[in-house]
């Protein structure tokens, strides 16, 4: 999986900054991580059972046209 570089401290500081508690802040911000960390993950898998599928129908179609 690719790493994406995320900056929790300036994360942190923009909610406090819009009044938020630095106590409900932190909490926050990591439920938000975990939370995207899980929807790149279901992403991932979606995106390699549509390559392996489009993969499959190529193979298909190549022979297919082959046996023609």
């Amino acid at each position: 999986m690719a790493t994406i570089t995320f900056d929790t401290h300036k994360f942190i500081r923009k909610l406090t900054d819009a009044g938020m508690p630095t106590e409900q802040a932190e909490p926050a911000t990591k439920g938000n991580i975990q939370n995207l960390e899980h929807r790149i993950d279901t992403l991932e898998y979606r995106l390699t059972i549509k390559l392996g599928a489009f993969i499959m129908l190529a193979t298909g179609i190549l022979i297919a046209v082959i046996r023609l």
